[in-house]
């Protein structure tokens, strides 16, 4: 009896989802043609003009960078670990919490926030994996093995180093922890101004541990922030009034 009603609870969840499911992807959909301008002319011109604005100089201030573990130990090392939270587990790890404390103090939209930013956070991150065919060399492989700052495109130089060495070019930290902060924040405004600090904090320390160059952490956070404002307008969309959430 236990295994009929257990079946019976999961074959209605999983209709409910995908009926839910179906709901929000066609709010997705209106979002995306609601603010087609902004999310498919302005998002796009804001990466290339910083990215061409940044390129001159990435370099430089890489380069200004290249002693910070020998002379900034404490700070390097502090750095490293602020890098962690921006790996898809922190930014799954912040908004897993978010979920236990809805689901704790009985706060929807604090479920919700959870959910709309690990959703942007995932999509960001499988977005940013899949255009890292770039192939740019990162700051610490180039000083290191003396590569020129280019684009090598997905057939790598012919030095055979380690595929992760040209995966500069975006930043996957960046993208998973803008997309959770733009999910969040949206949703829940209250939580706004942390969530893009500690995302701002992420990209800044992913420059200065020489993982990436500026360009490679701003084209990374408009890539997580394009895909947090879609899910948490679409989320908002659906819940007609997210007043109503709390």
């Amino acid at each position: 009896e236990d295994k009929i009603v257990k079946s019976g609870s999961w074959e209605k969840f999983w209709t409910e989802f995908k009926v839910h499911a179906s709901d929000y992807f066609l709010c997705v959909k209106r979002v995306c043609s609601r603010h087609r301008l902004l999310l498919f002319v302005v998002f796009p011109s804001l990466a290339v003009a910083g990215a061409c604005a940044l390129f001159p100089i990435d370099v430089g201030i890489s380069d200004g960078f290249s002693h910070a573990k020998r002379d900034h130990r404490l700070c390097y090392d502090i750095m490293k670990k602020v890098s962690k939270y921006g790996d898809f587990a922190g930014a799954a790890g912040c908004c897993a919490a978010l979920v236990v404390a809805g689901k704790l103090f009985g706060r929807r939209r604090l479920i919700l926030a959870g959910v709309i930013g690990f959703a942007a956070s995932s999509a960001a991150g499988l977005f940013n994996d899949v255009i890292k065919f770039t192939g740019r060399p990162r700051p610490d492989a180039r000083i290191e093995y003396k590569l020129e700052d280019r684009f090598y495109g997905p057939k790598f130089n012919k030095r055979h180093l380690p595929d992760h060495h040209y995966q500069s070019f975006p930043s996957g930290h960046t993208a998973t922890a803008f997309g959770a902060a733009a999910g969040i924040g949206l949703i829940c405004p209250a939580f706004a101004i942390p969530a893009f600090a500690g995302a701002s904090l992420v990209a800044f320390s992913r420059v200065y541990i020489l993982d990436h160059y500026p360009s490679d952490v701003f084209v990374a956070a408009l890539i997580g922030a394009w895909f947090g404002l879609v899910f948490a307008l679409a989320a908002r969309d659906m819940m007609k009034t997210p007043v109503q959430l709390q």
